[in-house]
């Protein structure tokens, strides 16, 4: 069963790859002008990701705690308290919190069992804050 925990690990790896190839074509200059989501920058829409990720971190923590996982009942005002929370760093404080927080999700997931992989919420967290929503947001 090894094959599904690799498969999805590539899966979030594939996506992530596409989140910066899109990345890339947005010049220096215009990572923090507004609008590529509403009022969101470029620069805004990295920590939102890095939020999820987190998110992600925070939920199979608290699954494997025996608790439950966290309940988004008003996903917009989550994601602009999220923005908002780090609207006030730099760019640089930014991104660097958006590629050391992707490695350490990532050596996170691959610390998990192969078993915690075959388990539906398990899947669609990580689908839905990883690589599915990195497509969703390459597209912006």
């Amino acid at each position: 069963m090894l094959a599904r925990k690799m498969r999805i690990l590539e899966e979030i790896e594939q996506a992530w790859r596409e989140l910066l190839e899109a990345l890339d074509q947005v010049p220096p200059e215009r990572m923090e002008e507004a609008g590529i989501i509403g009022s969101w920058s470029v620069k805004d829409l990295c920590g939102h990701i890095t939020t999820w990720e987190e998110e992600v971190v925070e939920n199979i923590q608290r699954f494997l705690e025996h608790k439950r996982m966290r309940q988004y009942r008003d996903i917009d005002a989550f994601n602009a308290r999220a923005v908002a929370a780090r609207r006030s760093l730099s760019l640089e404080a930014v991104m660097a919190d958006f590629y050391n927080n992707h490695g350490e999700m990532m050596d996170f997931l691959r610390g998990l069992s192969e078993t915690l992989f075959s388990l539906r919420a398990i899947q669609h967290r990580i689908r839905a804050d990883t690589y599915q929503h990195y497509r969703e947001h390459a597209q912006d």
